[in-house]
Parts: structure tokens; sequence; C-alpha cells
């Protein structure tokens, strides 16, 4: 191949790949700067966490007395289910929560228990990448959710009727069906 043949197919893959982003870009509907856009991030110098947090399971949250920087992606009334890393008790706020999810390399995004009368009060969910490839956005009034500053990662409104409820699978007059829809409705 002639350098003007390569020059010419390097283009048409430039182009391809600007093309492919902006469909993925358009169907998001929540996207953060991506790592290296320093000017657009807040200093994270002075935060009081050295590191990431371990991994699986519950841990208490350290207390404080500073604030934590405020997070760019705040979703109030609003809970991202699935996807989970881990849990994180006793976090203050919800941009704690954020800086938590900040500090983790494989968190994507967060869900923080914001109602001090559900069970689910103080509760920081950090959410990864995994199973599936974008977190689900629901209404909840009980949380308030949103992204880390760092990287991208997809957040979509289900679309309508893609889920399989209890009631399609449930035989009449057996002694389960009231527990399984319960706790389909409680998802």
């Amino acid at each position: 191949e002639t350098p003007a043949t390569q020059q010419t197919k390097a283009a048409a893959i430039a182009s391809a790949a600007r093309n492919g982003l902006q469909a993925v870009l358009t169907k998001a509907q929540h996207f953060i700067p991506l790592p290296g856009i320093s000017s657009q991030l807040p200093d994270m110098s002075g935060n009081r966490f050295n590191g990431a947090g371990g991994g699986g399971g519950s841990a208490p949250a350290e207390t404080s007395t500073t604030a934590p920087p405020t997070c760019a992606v705040l979703e109030p009334d609003t809970q991202y289910p699935g996807n989970d890393l881990r849990q994180i008790q006793d976090v203050e706020d919800p941009d704690w929560c954020c800086y938590h999810c900040r500090q983790d390399a494989e968190c994507v995004g967060w869900s923080f228990g914001s109602n001090p009368g559900e069970e689910s009060a103080g509760i920081c969910f950090l959410k990864g990448s995994k199973p599936r490839s974008a977190l689900t956005r629901i209404r909840d009034p009980n949380f308030v959710s949103g992204l880390p500053e760092e990287g991208i990662f997809v957040v979509a409104d289900p679309d309508p009727a893609t889920s399989l409820f209890c009631f399609s699978l449930v035989v009449p007059w057996s002694d389960y069906e009231p527990s399984l829809l319960k706790m389909q409705y409680e998802e």
C-alpha cells in the first residue's frame, strides 16, 4: 500500500470511531469528562482517604470534620439497581458516597440511601461495570445516585416492559406467590 492509501484508511477508521462514540454519547443520559481533562476536575489532594477500600462486603465509613469535594453528577430521587461492588455503612451524605466511589478503581457509579426512615439510610452502594454494561436509572425517593468524575459510563432509563415480573410465573393457590410478588416489587 502507498502512504496515501494508508492515510486514507486511517482517516476512515478515525471517522468511524468518532461516529461510533457520538452514537454512544447520544444514547447516554449522563456522561462525565474523560480522564486527562484535568482542568475540569476538582483538586483531590487534600482529601481524608489515602486509597481505595477493600473489595466486597460491607465496611464502616471513616468519620471526618472536613467536607468532601462536591460531586458533579447527582441525581436526587434516583437509584441505580444492580452491579453492586460493595456497601459502605454510616456515610454522611451523597458527596461522601461519591468520594468513596472515586477512590475505588472499579467503581463507575453509586447510590446513597438518603431517607433517614428507611433501612438503606446512610448506606453507600458502590456500582461496578459488571454484569451489565450500563447502569439502569429508576425513580426512588429514598436514594440519591451519581457518577464519579473520572471516566465515562452509560446510565440509561429502562425500556418499558423489559423485565419479567413474578406474576408472570405464579402458579395459582401455591404458598410462595405473595413472597415472590413482594420481593419483585421491592427490588
